[in-house]
């Protein structure tokens, strides 16, 4: 069976940001697709699209396609999903992701033309809805090592320094668990990679 990991960056970051796990899942022997969005300045719609340009052509060819995303990332495959439906979706995990949202864009909006030129932001307000994703088995973790100075001035301790706990929750979660570590780092951890992996492999992550 051919079997392909998209990995999907979030906010401000590039491909770079998920080099940690794109290096383990290919040790691991995966396939691996790791595209370059353009989540700092782009709004989430023009960067379903960029996905959709630099993957949907070739996830056809693989027997599964497993989707692993931090933060922003999450909310993009899901509104893919939605927009480009597909068959051949496994098992997928979202790291980070703020399905309720996050206090921090709110803040960052009020200083001047921030939102104008940073246009995801106003795709990560308290207040946004996500598509549910059909028919696939969802995996999330989120952080509750609050050691980022804006997350320890805005935030709850019960959060990553970027996204709190109870936001990174959904509805449609299968499994859900909480690591130790911020948002900046969570993705870089080895135990972060062992959870996806057997998620990915069980649907579950113990």
């Amino acid at each position: 069976m051919r079997r392909l990991i998209v990995l999907v960056h979030g906010f401000n970051k590039n491909h770079r940001d998920m080099r940690f796990l794109e290096a383990s899942f290919k040790n691991s022997g995966f396939e691996v697709l790791n595209p370059k969005l353009p989540t700092r300045f782009s709004s989430l719609n023009h960067c379903v699209e960029t996905l959709n340009k630099r993957v949907g052509h070739l996830i056809h060819d693989y027997d599964e396609v497993n989707f692993v995303s931090h933060s922003m990332g999450g909310l993009i495959v899901r509104r893919f999903l939605a927009k480009y439906p597909q068959t051949n979706i496994g098992n997928s995990v979202f790291i980070a992701t703020p399905h309720g949202g996050s206090r921090q864009p709110e803040v960052l909006a009020k200083i001047p033309s921030t939102t104008s030129i940073w246009k995801p932001l106003k795709d990560l307000y308290t207040d946004l809805s996500y598509e549910r994703i059909v028919d696939v088995k969802l995996g999330v973790i989120a952080g509750n090592r609050n050691n980022l100075f804006w997350g320890r001035v805005i935030l709850s301790k019960e959060s990553d320094g970027r996204v709190e706990v109870e936001s990174a929750k959904c509805d449609d979660m299968a499994d859900f668990i909480v690591l130790p570590y911020n948002h900046k780092s969570i993705h870089f951890q080895k135990e972060t990679f062992e959870k996806v992996l057997t998620f990915i492999q069980t649907g579950q992550f113990a």
